[in-house]
């Protein structure tokens, strides 16, 4: 995706730098995610 073509979320992220939407392609980000959601939210994920 060039410069021009870059997503923004209704979070307000750039979506290629979001560690959640990459998550759904790299175990060792998702389980940050699951480890964060764990931890900083005291949700079970």
């Amino acid at each position: 995706m060039n410069n021009d073509q870059r997503m923004i979320a209704v979070c307000g992220l750039e979506c290629h730098k979001c560690d959640i939407l990459q998550a759904t392609d790299d175990s060792k980000i998702a389980q940050e995610v699951v480890d964060c959601f764990k931890k900083e939210l005291y949700h079970e994920v």
